[in-house]
């Protein structure tokens, strides 16, 4: 070998170990076993060849000759053979080491494999349910446990609750399902948020009913955390001791933030539906709403109930629904609307609903305890049991605690609207009544209720007993214009009675000129007397006024002797004599003039009714012109009374059908309008007399003798 290519070899072997020097320092992340062998194998080699060219430029083989020994070549050999045998070993180093990498990038790919496909498959999942059981099965598949528990943290609670087991007894998974917070390893996972092993559980008083009952010996818990939150805590077991390794637990840590993950995610989802659900119930109640409030416009108590059945049962889908009104007195329920139309208006005992009955001495919305599909709602009226609502579901879900809040605002909407509506009924009637009955302005007019309080009066009642009409209303009838302590004393009781007009005259004080008092009873839908109005006609000459300063009062101390023998022949004629009252009554009804009434305001033709009667007339009212045509077609009238301003036929067509009937019969118009007709409207329609509202009695009845009259000239 000429000196020239020794010489290269030698400078070669020297920057080449000086670069795979330097790619060992600055590539320290290459740790393959073997850069020592290689390094020092090129080292060796690089000592022969620098022996070698050393004894081509120098003499010194002659040096390190010893007893006929060349150990210069000796040298050059042996750095040469060591350096190739440290080469040789170095690549052997390096497969060993390539082998265990791969291995360990397969473990690597297969932990990465398993952990993709582990993440994904949770995102499949869709409820907690399927998620617990999937991670459970998979991770003790994985860390080859021999059993794993999930729990769910009770914030408000402190307690663990177990959701999802594997492999334990069902005695273990009793002592599982509320686990209370404590010192224990599950305890620390919570409290530190991270994975924790307990190697040996022995050392866990807590969980020591594990080593008993199910021969565990080491532990792994992991937290399941969501948005930085523990929302619960993983557990894995098995039966040996060190069972878990450093791996397991960060292997375990990172798959537990998938499940946390997808955890939050199904949170969310559920939330977001419960949001939906809330808003779509939302909703359907604002729908619901809107049809209660337009049941408000309803004024007919019996079709309101109806059409609030009605929107109930579609709301909560209900297949039976009742609306009830409680008679107290005979403890009876009485269907007033229902889904089922043969039960309407039937009474039930209340023992049949013993519901409704807890729901009364509650005053409070009640289900049934064992079934939860049945509900009792009380109405209540000044805090008293009015009537029930009572609903029934044959199919799921029962009711829950929101329909019970809205339940409850239901039956304080009914209990309004009828509350409201009965207070409307009865302001309406109070004035209508008193704007009807306050015409009569040269009378004294009151107004008294069933306990026979006064509860109006108009100006010249208290003109004349020199009272303000705050120290009027409230006081008894009896007391205040009778001076009496005997209810009996005011004419009104009879009214309340007997449910008929009466009048009586009466001289007081020895005054040659009587007081002249009649009474109209005012009935109810029912035909009970609700209200009587007395009417006081005082009858004295003008020119013995100005002897009052004062006006004196109607009331004097012969008054009681008066009304108590009125009172008792009374009772001697209902006793004794009232069969004979009975025959004289009906050969006065047969004498009495027939007149019918026509007004569509129920407490008008009340009022009219009882008017005509205290007038000595035979009175037949009708709500409308065609039921006063079929009644005219049916029975003999003498004269007609009809209202001007009438829904669906006004008191003009009344008149033009009646004369067309019988022309003979006369008709008297009156109307509260402001309208007054022309003759050649009255000759048109057949009106032979007009009166304007609010009239007198004295008007009225001289009207109707004149038109009586009338009618006799034309009959003859």
């Amino acid at each position: 070998m000429s000196l020239f290519v020794k010489f290269f070899f030698f400078a070669f072997l020297f920057f080449l170990w000086l670069y795979l020097d330097k790619i060992r320092s600055r590539y320290k992340n290459l740790k393959l076993v073997g850069w020592g062998e290689l390094l020092w194998g090129l080292f060796f080699i690089f000592l022969g060849s620098l022996l070698d060219l050393a004894t081509e430029l120098f003499p010194i083989n002659r040096y390190l000759l010893l007893d006929q020994t060349p150990w210069a070549l000796v040298l050059k050999f042996g750095f040469y053979a060591l350096g190739i045998v440290l080469l040789i070993i170095s690549p052997l180093n390096w497969l060993r080491t390539l082998f265990e990498e791969r291995e360990q990038a397969e473990r690597f790919k297969k932990d990465f494999d398993f952990t993709a496909d582990f993440v994904n498959k949770l995102k499949s999942k869709g409820n907690r349910k399927e998620l617990f059981s999937y991670s459970l099965s998979e991770l003790i598949r994985y860390l080859r446990a021999d059993g794993g528990v999930f729990f769910l943290f009770n914030q408000s609670t402190q307690e663990l609750m177990m959701v999802e087991s594997s492999g334990l007894l069902s005695s273990t998974e009793d002592n599982l399902k509320k686990f209370k917070v404590g010192d224990d390893i599950l305890s620390l996972v919570l409290k530190t948020k991270k994975t924790k092993i307990a190697e040996d559980i022995t050392e866990q008083k807590a969980l020591g009913f594990l080593v008993e009952n199910e021969g565990i010996r080491s532990l792994i818990c992991t937290p399941l955390l969501s948005d930085d939150k523990v929302r619960g805590v993983l557990a894995l077991f098995k039966k040996s001791r060190f069972g878990f390794s450093e791996k397991d637990e960060k292997n375990l840590s990172d798959l537990s933030r998938g499940i946390g993950y997808s955890l939050r995610f199904l949170n969310n989802q559920e939330e977001l539906e419960e949001k939906k659900a809330l808003v779509e119930k939302a909703e359907h109640q604002r729908v619901l709403f809107e049809k209660l409030l337009y049941c408000v416009n309803i004024k007919d108590t019996k079709e309101f109930l109806k059409q609030i059945v009605n929107v109930i049962s579609e709301f909560w889908d209900s297949e039976e629904c009742h609306i009830f009104l409680f008679d107290k007195g005979n403890r009876l329920l009485k269907a007033r609307a229902s889904l089922n139309p043969e039960i309407e208006n039937k009474s039930f005992s209340l023992e049949k609903y013993p519901l409704i009955e807890k729901a009364f001495l509650k005053n409070e919305v009640l289900s049934d305890d064992k079934e939860k599909n049945v509900m009792a709602i009380p109405v209540l009226i000044d805090d008293e049991p009015f009537g029930a609502l009572y609903m029934e579901k044959s199919k799921p879900p029962c009711f829950s605690s929101e329909d019970f809040d809205f339940a409850r605002a239901l039956g304080c909407f009914i209990s309004f609207f009828i509350g409201s509506q009965k207070i409307s009924e009865k302001l309406e009637t109070q004035n209508i009544l008193w704007d009807f009955v306050s015409s009569f302005s040269e009378d004294m007019i009151t107004v008294h209720n069933r306990d026979q309080v006064i509860i109006n009066a108009n100006d010249k009642t208290s003109f004349f007993l020199d009272l303000p009409q705050k120290d009027i209303l409230g006081q008894k009838c009896y007391r205040l214009l009778y001076h009496s302590d005997h209810p009996e004393s005011c004419p009104c009781l009879y009214s309340f009675k007997t449910k008929k007009p009466y009048a009586l005259e009466l001289v007081l004080d020895g005054n040659e000129n009587p007081f002249l008092v009649r009474t109209y009873p005012l009935k109810n839908k029912r035909g009970e007397v609700v209200a009587v109005v007395e009417q006081i006609s005082e009858k004295i000459r003008k020119e013995q006024k100005r002897e009052y300063e004062k006006p004196q009062r109607i009331i004097t101390e012969d008054l009681d002797k008066a009304k108590e023998k009125i009172f008792e022949k009374q009772k001697l004629t209902r006793e004794f004599k009232r069969e004979i009252e009975e025959k004289k009554e009906e050969m006065l009804d047969k004498r009495k003039p027939r007149i019918l009434a026509i007004d569509d305001q129920q407490i008008i033709r009340e009022l009219l009714e009882s008017m005509l009667e205290g007038l000595g007339y035979q009175a037949v009212v009708a709500s409308s012109g065609a039921e006063a045509l079929n009644l005219f077609k049916k029975k003999d009238f003498d004269l007609v009374l009809t209202d001007l301003g009438m829904p669906g036929m006004s008191g003009w067509e009344v008149s033009r059908m009646i004369k067309r009937l019988r022309k003979e019969v006369p008709v008297i118009l009156f109307t509260g309008l402001g309208v007054v007709p022309n003759p050649e409207q009255m000759k048109e329609y057949g009106i032979d007399y007009f009166l304007t509202k609010p009239f007198k009695v004295e008007k009225l009845d001289q009207l109707i003798k004149e038109a009586l009259k009338l009618g006799e000239k034309k009959t003859k």
